[in-house]
């Protein structure tokens, strides 16, 4: 007799190869993604090509905030407010999701991240994210 318990530890213990991986993610069947806390630490370690657009998305939502600013002092006072109140979390969105889409594309491209990742638990159901 099986128990909720039983049957959930069953389903979280389910591993897949590297290949089998790549061709679920890409045909759509598999949906996973890694937390942002996690992409944060592990960007680090992966080569500067992997994440280059996040780092150019660090560096524009960074600057955004004291252009906004100049934008309110010199042009107008509410285009700037404007700005800084929704174009500066759309950008800093953007590069937490690009952060973690080019730890994603790492793991697609190196089978040893990929078993480092899926050793750590470290997957999780993107549509509960």
């Amino acid at each position: 007799m099986s128990t909720p318990q039983s049957e959930e530890l069953s389903e979280q213990d389910v591993y897949i190869s590297h290949l089998e991986y790549i061709a679920q993610r890409r045909s759509g069947r598999l949906d996973v993604t890694i937390p942002f806390s996690l992409a944060r630490r592990l960007v680090e370690c992966i080569p500067s090509g992997y994440r280059s657009l996040q780092l150019i998305l660090s560096w524009v939502w960074l600057l955004s905030i004291p252009a906004f600013l100049l934008v309110a002092i010199f042009v107008k006072w509410w285009i700037g407010l404007l700005l800084l109140l929704f174009a500066t979390p759309v950008l800093n969105r953007l590069a937490r999701r690009a952060m973690v889409q080019s730890v994603m594309a790492y793991a697609e491209a190196d089978q040893d991240f990929f078993g480092t990742l899926l050793k750590n638990d470290a997957f999780v159901d993107a549509r509960r994210v």
